[in-house]
């Protein structure tokens, strides 16, 4: 009934999708820069150091994400951990150093990691309950896009360590996007919520 466009319908899911695709830019394009460093550098590790640094650093963000309970609501979050992102990613694009290129994608991971598990939560508010997991397949699917964009791109002007930051600053503006119709559908969730008939015939 939703259409060839399905779990993509709804307002706001195009520019989340969109927005993972500009966060799947900053991967593709850290590939192909990390390659192009352990060049420049002549260190080979380097090729494979910087994207595992991102990993390592994404799985310490989404454990520091995890520790606590948030107060903001999804719309807040997605917004400042994509903001975050351009921020963590801007060590990077002034390293001078191995060391310093590793230890800048470490930091870029921890903004990372968060962002994509709010990324995934916003689904869950965007998109009606039966049609979640093809929403998921379309901001899989815009990653998917992201990265193989970004490493289009890299390869074409040279590979630079700042173009992951570039990325990063289009999916903070595109994030930003997406703050209205979560809010739109927040109210409505928050307003449900007040009148739930409870065994017995309660209301709570």
């Amino acid at each position: 009934p939703g259409g060839w466009l399905g779990a993509l319908r709804p307002r706001g899911m195009g520019r989340l999708m969109a927005t993972l695709a500009c966060v799947g830019g900053t991967i593709g394009a850290l590939d192909l820069a990390a390659t192009a460093a352990s060049e420049e550098w002549g260190q080979g590790w380097i090729a494979g150091a910087l994207p595992s640094a991102l990993s390592v650093g994404a799985i310490g963000g989404n454990a520091l994400y995890g520790m606590r309970p948030w107060p903001w609501p999804v719309r807040t979050q997605l917004t400042v951990f994509a903001a975050a992102l351009p921020l963590a990613w801007l060590p990077l694009a002034v390293a001078h150093t191995p060391a310093a290129a590793v230890g800048a994608t470490l930091i870029a991971g921890l903004a990372f990691g968060p962002l994509l598990t709010v990324a995934f939560q916003a689904v869950d508010l965007l998109v009606a309950r039966s049609a979640i997991r093809e929403g998921y397949g379309w901001l899989i699917s815009g990653m998917g896009l992201g990265i193989a964009a970004g490493s289009s791109l890299a390869g074409a002007i040279g590979a630079p360590l700042t173009l992951p930051l570039a990325a990063a600053a289009l999916t903070a503006l595109l994030a930003a996007t997406v703050r209205r119709p979560l809010a739109a559908v927040a109210a409505p969730a928050r307003l449900g919520m007040r009148f739930v008939v409870l065994p017995g015939g309660g209301e709570r």
